[in-house]
């Protein structure tokens, strides 16, 4: 999944909005997801998500909340991402911020939604930090440009 459809389509995904049926510009949480999500993620282990960098604090939420639903758990379940064993999230923090609002910022939401995305967000333990460009090591003319 990812934060756009130009993202999704590079990976061969779908958004996480479709994939996880949250609207794009926030309204009302769900209280329930159509019967198709359900299937959808019947027997899924895995979750990748790219671009999560874009994601700003509130999708992170939906997105638990979504997932422990299509999941077949409670929204606000004690589980986090539906239960998955394998939650794999990339994102470059020096790129673009998440759109609407940065993932730092907490005023506008609600206390419990920010202490529980938090808490989610530190349960990332395992992390990977690639420091070497590789998408212009064939192309030295574009190389040097960037530098």
């Amino acid at each position: 999944m990812a934060p756009t459809g130009i993202a999704s389509d590079k990976s061969g995904g779908n958004t996480y909005h479709a994939t996880l049926s949250m609207p794009v510009i926030n309204r009302k949480e769900k209280t329930s997801l159509p019967p198709r999500i359900n299937r959808l993620w019947t027997g899924k282990t895995i979750m990748v998500i790219d671009e999560i960098s874009m994601v700003n604090l509130h999708h992170i939420y939906l997105i638990n909340r979504n997932c422990n639903m299509a999941k077949s758990l409670p929204a606000n379940s004690s589980e986090f991402l539906g239960g998955l064993p394998v939650v794999i999230w990339l994102g470059d923090f020096f790129l673009f911020p998440p759109v609407q609002a940065l993932a730092r910022r907490y005023g506008k939401y609600h206390p419990k939604m920010v202490t529980r995305t938090l808490f989610l967000w530190h349960q990332f333990k395992d992390v990977i930090i690639l420091d070497e460009q590789m998408r212009q090591s064939k192309d030295p003319a574009f190389r040097e440009f960037l530098a």
